[in-house]
């Protein structure tokens, strides 16, 4: 498929996960969404990385991955202190509806960006594709059970890495 217009929908389908979660009073379907938005967010870090390996030339890939790794280690201490920023000069909905906003444009910006197709023959998206994907991963899995048990390992710490973000997100529009 491509993998530009797939970034597209998850960013656009990962907003409105957000929106969902800032507006449900019940802490069941937050931790639903949240649950969602993780596998949403899965799925984007490994689409992007296709997209990026695919789309910058092998002779820039380091240079590329540099600042990428410096703009993610810098962003785990700027986002919290521009949330924090964002929760003085309005409310926690504020700032959540910024971050939902942030992630509309980059739908946008997405868009000046370069198409690309699989390396094989492209086939169209159907449930027959997710079929043969699930059957991929199950035989990979079976084949390789030490990588899937560690994986699976790493999806479980995840999804109580994403429960406690929704605690916190809960005690904030609660109590901040």
């Amino acid at each position: 498929v491509n993998v530009r217009t797939f970034l597209i929908g998850l960013n656009a389908c990962r907003a409105l996960l957000i929106i969902g979660i800032a507006c449900m009073p019940n802490i069941f379907v937050i931790y639903l969404l949240s649950f969602l938005l993780q596998i949403g967010n899965s799925m984007y870090a490994t689409a992007s990385f296709v997209y990026i390996v695919r789309v910058i030339p092998e002779n820039q890939l380091q240079h590329f991955n540099a600042w990428k790794s410096m703009a993610q280690s810098s962003g785990f201490i700027l986002g919290p202190g521009i949330a924090g920023i964002l929760f003085l000069i309005g409310t926690v909905e504020y700032a959540i509806l910024m971050n939902v906003v942030i992630l509309l444009m980059s739908c946008v910006f997405y868009l000046y960006l370069p198409k690309t197709l699989s390396l094989n023959e492209s086939k169209p998206f159907s449930i027959q594709l997710i079929k043969e994907d699930w059957h991929s991963v199950i035989t990979y899995s079976k084949k390789n059970q030490f990588i899937a048990s560690l994986f699976i390992v790493y999806g479980l710490f995840m999804v109580v890495l994403t429960s406690i973000d929704s605690l916190e997100a809960a005690f904030a529009m609660k109590d901040l």
